[in-house]
């Protein structure tokens, strides 16, 4: 009796031992599930700062290469001056009629926007996309009020906006949407940082760039293929509009180079020996001009058949994606498929290639001082673009704490155009040192 009596109380001991067993097992598992939920929690509310930052960063950049674009574009940079009366000498001119030089702006508009190009050349850029995406809200209203239509008119007047796009309500060059999707980020970052004060961590909102609606990318579907046909009509419906390359009036870069006769005028009054020495010294400038000014011609060349290659290279895409097309139905091998691709590929990209030099070629005839400022000083030169007008490539993208990003510009440094100018300036300097031998 005794011993069943120890075994029960044994067996009791044990159940109990077990239940207390599984009690701290349960205790350990809950522990460590919300160790786990609240270091997630931790790494996300470090991840959701961190992405704000960074979009923070980004934006900033977008903003200040986008005013930089807008005031050459429009102009307006050009109104600004360091002189003590400089803000009402700005003033004035926007306020001129285009008749006399001016924009035609309203005395309110005036001031509104000499305050905003002294404040971007100040290093604070977000007046000037204010009035960019003011402009934009009443340039795409079907019936702009008078107030819009008075903003409106004095960029048509300043050949910032064609009669064409006005007419129609849409910029072929996208630049006022990607400023106005630049401000609704802006805006979208601030309301995304109080929340994250307020202990909301998650991203909700739309923060990026435009999308591109032409070019789809030609990626695989199932099978291998590639959906080139889609392609085709989003780049056919912008070839309607761009497939006529023009230009802003051509802004010569090179000037004829004075005459030996006319430089070397009056040496008769010279010491023989001098005068030798000059004629001498000319025609070894005239020797260093002949290479430069061959080398301009065969860029000027060069861009020349680029730019004038865009309708063939993209008839030959229709025509690549039309095989493609038929191929797919006839059941060829993937192989094939992929060079018919690759082809079509080819002949966008080469399209792509010559609608960049074009507005290369436009931006430089708008504004040939910026151009010749960033080659002397060897600097990048970047163009805020739709991104439905040219797609981005890896050269366009910039270094963002080590991340490739689009930040709605495309880099034209390595354009014909550009390249050029770097040419011209060494052809002037020559050409200086040569009538330095002018006794005029």
């Amino acid at each position: 009796m005794a011993t069943e009596a120890y075994e029960v109380v044994g067996a009791l001991r044990e159940m109990l031992q077990s239940q207390e067993r599984r009690e701290q097992g349960r205790v350990q598992t809950a522990l460590a599930g919300m160790q786990f939920a609240q270091q997630k929690k931790m790494q996300d509310i470090q991840l959701a700062g961190q992405q704000l930052q960074f979009l923070q960063t980004v934006n900033t950049q977008m903003m200040t290469s986008q005013a930089t674009e807008f005031l050459t574009s429009t102009g307006l940079g050009g109104i600004y001056s360091e002189e003590e009366d400089g803000v009402q000498n700005a003033i004035k001119t926007l306020t001129a009629k285009p008749s006399k030089g001016g924009y035609g702006f309203s005395e309110t508009d005036a001031n509104k926007i000499a305050t905003a190009v002294w404040m971007a050349y100040k290093g604070s850029p977000s007046a000037i996309l204010s009035i960019a995406d003011e402009l934009n809200t009443g340039f795409k209203k079907e019936k702009p009020s008078t107030k819009e239509l008075a903003l409106i008119k004095g960029f048509v007047s300043a050949g910032y906006i064609t009669q064409e796009e006005f007419t129609s309500g849409v910029q072929e060059s996208g630049q006022l949407d990607n400023m106005s999707k630049t401000v609704k980020n802006t805006k979208n970052i601030a309301a995304e940082m109080y929340e994250y004060g307020s202990g909301e961590y998650e991203i909700q909102r739309d923060i990026g760039v435009l999308e591109s609606g032409e070019f789809e990318q030609m990626e695989p579907k199932g099978g291998g293929q590639v959906d080139l046909n889609r392609a085709l009509d989003a780049f056919q419906q912008q070839s309607e509009v761009t497939s006529k390359q023009e230009s802003y009036g051509i802004r010569p870069m090179v000037e004829p180079r004075k005459s030996i006769e006319d430089l070397t005028a009056g040496y008769d009054l010279l010491d023989p020996s001098v005068a030798a020495a000059a004629r001498s010294k000319i025609s070894e400038f005239d020797a260093s001009l002949n290479v430069l000014e061959a080398n301009y011609n065969e860029l000027e060349q060069e861009r020349d058949r680029v730019i004038g290659s865009y309708d063939k290279n993209f008839s030959d895409y229709k025509e690549a994606v039309r095989a493609y097309d038929i191929s797919v139905k006839s059941g060829i091998d993937t192989a094939d498929l992929d060079l018919l691709a690759s082809n079509a590929r080819e002949y966008k990209r080469a399209a792509m290639n010559a609608r960049r030099e074009q507005e290369a070629l436009n931006q430089y005839n708008k504004n040939p001082r910026r151009v010749f400022d960033l080659s002397r000083k060897g600097e990048n030169w970047r163009h805020s673009v739709s991104r439905t007008y040219i797609e981005p490539e890896e050269q366009d993208l910039s270094d963002i704490g080590g991340v490739p990003t689009d930040l709605g510009t495309i880099n034209l440094t390595n354009t014909n155009t550009y390249k050029m100018t770097e040419l011209a300036t060494e052809i002037f300097n020559v050409k200086k040192q040569r009538e330095s031998f002018s006794l005029k």
